[in-house]
């Protein structure tokens, strides 16, 4: 017995020994690229030509660990992560000349994979055409929040006809960043999946959808384009006086800005071609 102890105290002073033997306050294992759900991990490892190491990738789901035999170049590898949740990268060291180990973990990742998911819907009033409710579809993911942001596209869409709006996809405006608008008329202070919003002007508008997770700092966002009253957009066209020698060639509101509708219930002064100038109001009910 006294023999089996005295072997176990020297096997158990040798292994401490190599480890004092082993510096390994140089090295760890970082996080140097993050692009959604590609990073990039780094070591200096490499650079000790009696250290062999192997990268490890643990999935908290599933419990399972894989192993990346490939650098991108020396001491750095990429990991494109395709399951939602929680992972770890690690980095396994073995100093074959003093024959010691350790085990280097990255900061955990927090992944969220959002995919086509999320879909941002809305109704209208059957009272008021201003009156709108937006509605983001809910994921049951922790950390999730929920914004919007509206623009009125009236102008920058001015060249499009009804029709070409109308059949324009909701997409479309997902990839053109850095459209041409005027400042946002709304946007969320706080996280709000539901919002009711009352339209001031009638018009084309984007409502703008946005899923953030501040866990892992990934988000993603859905447009929609919609028309607000547009009865009242086609009651306002320029087509009022059909008289093939006398036209209307302008519209002003009352402090002499020309405007490009006329909206019911409000004077405005038409300019004729013949230099003639009326103050008209549209009564609407």
């Amino acid at each position: 017995m006294k023999k089996i102890f005295a072997f176990l105290m020297l096997l158990s002073l040798a292994q401490a020994h190599a480890q004092i033997k082993c510096d390994w306050k140089d090295f760890k294992c970082k996080q140097t690229r993050w692009i959604r759900n590609y990073r990039e991990f780094g070591t200096k490892l490499y650079k000790d030509t009696c250290i062999k190491y192997t990268w490890l990738v643990y999935d908290f789901q599933s419990n399972k660990t894989d192993t990346i035999r490939k650098e991108i170049f020396p001491g750095v590898i990429g990991v494109y992560f395709k399951a939602h949740g929680t992972h770890r990268v690690s980095v396994h060291a073995v100093n074959k000349c003093n024959n010691c180990d350790t085990t280097f973990n990255s900061e955990l990742v927090y992944i969220t994979v959002y995919g086509e998911s999320p879909t941002l819907n809305y109704t209208i009033s059957d009272s008021n055409c201003r009156n709108w409710s937006f509605e983001m579809s809910e994921i049951n993911y922790s950390c999730n929040t929920y914004k919007y942001e509206i623009y009125n596209a009236t102008e920058f869409t001015k060249n499009l006809t009804d029709e070409e709006w109308s059949n324009t996809s909701d997409s479309i405006f997902k990839f053109t960043g850095g459209f041409d608008v005027s400042p946002g008329i709304y946007y969320s202070q706080e996280s709000e999946r539901i919002l009711e919003h009352t339209f001031q002007d009638s018009g084309r508008f984007l409502i703008l959808g946005y899923w953030n997770n501040s866990c892992s700092e990934m988000d993603t966002f859905r447009t929609r384009k919609i028309t607000v009253c547009p009865e009242e957009l086609r009651a306002s066209s320029k087509q009022l006086i059909k008289n093939s020698d006398i036209k209307i060639i302008g519209y002003y509101d009352m402090l002499g800005r020309q405007v490009e509708y006329v909206r019911p219930n409000q004077v405005y002064i038409y300019l004729y071609s013949n230099g003639e100038r009326k103050k008209i109001i549209q009564i609407q009910n």
